[in-house]
């Protein structure tokens, strides 16, 4: 098989970068902007939804949830991403699947604006054929509506699905790629495991691996 014909497609957050910290101390710095009357705590929250999911949970009216949207917009889109890491091993991954012909794609509920920062400040943007966001269309894109588009491009035979959540895999298994479990990630590990991914991965190093090996069997 060509491997202009295969597609590796990434979540972000969780799998690419660790940018937990980062988003936590932008929701903590909103807060104390626009206090919330709910009870929640904040190291808990689900961070690989789409920012207004995730601002539902902490807010109870609709005012609040666009005011601190706005708010978390003009705190993290303007960062300069410095608390935000790349998990060990990315850049060499990447380099080399890029370098064997493979197409690189991203599907994550992070918005265009800061995935775009992220990965121009990280170095990594130009590894990408294809980057699909929560706020890319009109409406908010699911995680499989966005997997779904970068599944069905023209002229791929044969995509896989590399993600840190239930989300993830469940996307890839929506849109019939094959789907890897990064168990380095945010999930709860169980319930990734209960997700069934064709593949699990310890870390980054793995992924090359098993995408070669896979491909290479086909």
């Amino acid at each position: 098989m060509n491997k202009s014909q295969v597609q590796i497609i990434f979540d972000l957050d969780g799998t690419l970068i660790d940018s937990k910290d980062e988003i936590l101390s932008a929701y903590a710095k909103v807060l104390l902007m626009i206090p919330s009357k709910k009870h929640f705590d904040l190291n808990k929250l689900n961070l690989g939804l789409p920012l207004v999911n995730v601002l539902n949970s902490i807010y109870e009216t609709e005012s609040d949830i666009l005011r601190a949207k706005m708010a978390f917009a003009n705190c993290y889109d303007n960062s300069e991403f410095q608390e935000t890491k790349l998990y060990p091993g990315v850049k060499p991954l990447l380099t080399n699947l890029k370098s064997e012909g493979y197409l690189l794609s991203i599907a994550t509920n992070k918005r265009i604006i800061p995935t775009k920062s992220i990965l121009k400040k990280k170095g990594l943007i130009h590894f990408f054929d294809e980057i699909q966001t929560s706020d890319k269309s009109e409406q908010i894109q699911t995680k499989t509506e966005m997997v779904k588009r970068l599944a069905t491009r023209s002229n791929i035979e044969l995509n896989f699905m590399v993600g840190d959540s239930v989300q993830d895999i469940e996307a890839g298994k929506a849109s019939n790629t094959i789907t890897i479990g990064a168990l380095y990630g945010y999930e709860n590990k169980s319930l990734l495991l209960q997700s069934n991914p064709d593949f699990l991965v310890n870390n980054v190093p793995e992924l090359e691996n098993i995408i070669l090996c896979y491909e290479q069997a086909k």
